[in-house]
């Protein structure tokens, strides 16, 4: 839907990373392979946001923004352009709501096909939908799902969104298990923050 507002799905994908990351550097390859688009859509729609100061190219250990003669010189890093999000943009901060508010959007759609594929005993969401760039785990899910199913939604979802999706899935039984031996894998998803959005129990 917003791809539509934005004139561009490629756009609107460079848009969901550099907001939802604004502190992390991207070159253009690593941009391309993470919003699943060709190096030439992505070429363009770079140029589109650091015209519209949306985006900056930096240097890759600081934060210092780089201008035409500086980009030209030798960089220990081969030469590569990094860009990152500048925070220093007019509508910084409504672009990054509107970013954060379209992840709802998703976070619904996506539990509603998860709960269509299965018997679902528990999900959670955290990760990504919870401004954990850090969180080894997006969506966990307890219960009996067409795995095959599953995966092709998540691969559908991660490229829409530009981003992957890590999901874990566990039967209630081998949960039961893990639980019970206070399994640490188990208990970092538990114990980070977290949207519980199907309990069963």
């Amino acid at each position: 839907m917003l791809e539509q507002l934005f004139g561009s799905r490629t756009r609107w994908k460079l848009l969901r990373i550099f907001l939802s990351h604004p502190d992390e550097k991207y070159f253009v390859r690593e941009l391309a392979r993470t919003a699943h688009e060709t190096l030439n859509s992505v070429r363009r729609e770079l140029a589109n946001l650091e015209e519209q100061g949306i985006v900056q190219v930096v240097d890759l250990d600081s934060d210092v923004v780089l201008n035409g003669s500086e980009l030209k010189t030798s960089r220990s890093d081969g030469g590569k352009k990094y860009y990152q999000a500048n925070k220093n943009f007019l509508l910084f901060h409504e672009l990054k709501s509107l970013i954060m508010k379209s992840w709802l959007l998703v976070e619904r759609q996506l539990v509603q096909k998860i709960t269509d594929l299965g018997n679902i005993n528990l999900m959670v969401l955290g990760g990504k939908f919870v401004g954990d760039t850090e969180s080894e785990v997006d969506v966990f899910i307890v219960g009996t799902v067409n795995r095959e199913k599953l995966g092709k939604l998540m691969k559908m979802f991660a490229k829409n969104l530009g981003e992957e999706i890590n999901y874990t899935i566990m039967t209630k039984k081998e949960f039961d298990y893990r639980k019970a031996v206070t399994d640490k894998f188990l208990y970092r998803i538990l114990e980070n923050e977290h949207i519980t959005v199907v309990n069963e129990d």
